[in-house]
């Protein structure tokens, strides 16, 4: 009996399957979890340890395999439609759940009827399989600061059911389709924090969230733009939100509009409208202060280049170490 379905995709995850199969096989609700893994152009030695994983635990794996490679939310969502379980959850291979996190998280489900999403507590990790990190403790649930910021995390876990209201993953968005559905269901159904750390985020520079660029910045004002987040908007990033279709989802092949998956969308930016002055108005403050900060830093350039070329630049640096 398939209670819960891991959303796992995979691409060039080879230095990390075998430890996450590991970490599945620690999971207390073993017997009621199944893998699906959604594999992008998974290499020949990936595709040994999957094979070997499956020998040793039948029935707990649904193996996906995509050619070529397609965006992170549209595996999500693959994997959503395959999941026998009606609790769906996000695993990325690269991440570790502790044993008890799928149990818990299930059973706050399984008991509280009104509540379709459980999040909790993560610890941030700079290497694979490290336990020392920089906590992130989640807030409890408060409707209004779940519209505006991604407080769910790396490990929620939701009813599959959900989705029939709110849509799926908006595939058109390559680092910020987590934080778009979790809006969804927060504008939709009751979440509820779980009392107890759910795992090990990896941070390695190297993800689609992680990894620098405008990427990140710029689907997270795409996400601001179609929820009214006004107050908290880059306008830096603006011509390059732009070119997305903020004002409708992708999913399953077809355009969906934000308004049939969200209630009284149309009154609820209107009622963020207020914010627009407020954004403007701290974008305009953030830019005086890098304008500031270019003329300081531009000055002491010049003054360096002076120095040097009257040779004083030496007498200038000695004299600023004796008055430290």
């Amino acid at each position: 009996m398939i209670k819960v379905s891991t959303l796992t995709s995979c691409y060039r995850g080879e230095r990390y399957l075998r430890g996450f199969f590991d970490s599945v096989v620690e999971q207390k609700n073993l017997d009621e979890l199944e893998v699906v893994l959604i594999h992008n152009d998974p290499s020949d030695r990936e595709l040994e340890l999957v094979g070997w994983f499956g020998k040793e635990h039948p029935g707990h794996l649904q193996h996906i395999i995509v050619r070529p490679v397609e965006p992170l939310g549209e595996s999500w969502n693959r994997g959503i439609h395959a999941a026998q379980g009606r609790y769906v959850c996000i695993w990325n291979v690269d991440d570790v759940r502790t044993p008890d996190s799928l149990e818990m998280q299930a059973g706050i489900l399984d008991h509280e009827a009104d509540v379709a999403l459980v999040y909790g507590d993560m610890i941030v990790v700079d290497e694979y399989g490290g336990r020392n990190g920089m906590p992130i403790l989640a807030p409890e649930f408060a409707r209004a600061e779940f519209l505006r910021s991604f407080h769910c995390g790396c490990f929620p876990m939701w009813r599959k059911s959900i989705c029939d209201n709110v849509g799926l993953f908006d595939s058109q968005l390559r680092s910020g389709a987590d934080f778009d559905l979790m809006i969804r269901i927060a504008a939709s159904a009751e979440m509820q924090r779980a009392h107890g750390l759910l795992g090990y985020y990896l941070n390695a520079g190297m993800g689609l969230s992680t990894s620098g660029g405008r990427l990140q910045p710029t689907e997270r004002t795409v996400v601001e733009l179609r929820y009214g987040i006004y107050d908290k908007i880059d306008y830096r990033y603006l011509p390059q939100a732009r070119e997305y279709r903020w004002g409708e989802i992708y999913f399953d092949g077809c355009w969906h509009p934000v308004s049939e998956l969200f209630p009284d969308y149309e009154a609820f930016l209107h009622s963020r409208e207020h914010l627009r002055r407020v954004g403007l108005r701290n974008y305009r403050r953030a830019q005086v202060r890098r304008l500031a900060s270019s003329v300081r830093m531009a000055g002491k350039e010049v003054l360096r280049r002076l120095l040097a070329r009257a040779g004083l630049l030496d007498w200038a640096r000695s004299l600023g170490r004796e008055r430290a």
